[in-house]
């Protein structure tokens, strides 16, 4: 699956927001920044992606996020998230988040992800003669696992660790991916 990131703040952090973790987003980069949040909270983004490719390809991603606190934060924070790649009628990656982080001890947070990620091929006249796809079908699933801290040192320092995909899931069609 590819890195794409989620959120136009974030995606031009690169992967640094997993250290300020201070939105919904947080469900995609770093789940123990939910434990930060103290009211519900709703993100959503759309972007084309390779605007202008020659073929007429539409290749999209998007991604929606919602958080609720759990008796104002002081039992942690729940979110629920989808992603989603597309090449229009021939790819789809699809990653389906349920996501809890709160904080461990003052200034402490640790958080973890059970996802569901999807990937399935479009049917045409090569997905339809090879032979890949006519033995093993053209989806697979796979459930993987991410967990997360984050230590906020002082107003302007923070750390954080991030396993993404920890239990090493196979999405592969044929082999393993």
């Amino acid at each position: 699956f590819e890195n794409i990131g989620a959120g136009a703040r974030h995606i031009a952090m690169g992967n640094a927001f997993a250290a300020v973790a201070d939105d919904a987003n947080t469900i995609y980069y770093n789940a123990a920044g939910l434990g930060r949040l103290k009211h519900p909270q709703l993100t959503a983004g759309y972007g084309r992606l390779y605007l202008g490719l020659t073929d007429g390809s539409n290749i999209g991603s998007g991604f929606i996020g919602a958080t609720t606190p759990l008796h104002d934060g002081a039992w942690g924070t729940l979110g629920f998230g989808a992603l989603s790649l597309s090449l229009q009628g021939a790819y789809e990656e699809n990653s389906y988040y349920l996501s809890y982080g709160r904080e461990l001890m003052p200034s402490l947070y640790a958080g973890a992800s059970v996802k569901l990620l999807r990937r399935s091929f479009g049917s045409d006249a090569y997905t339809q003669i090879d032979p890949v796809f006519q033995q093993n079908g053209r989806n697979t699933s796979a459930t993987s696992f991410d967990l997360g801290l984050l230590y906020l040192a002082s107003p302007y320092m923070s750390i954080s660790a991030t396993a993404r995909d920890a239990n090493e899931p196979n999405v592969g069609v044929a082999s393993t991916d």
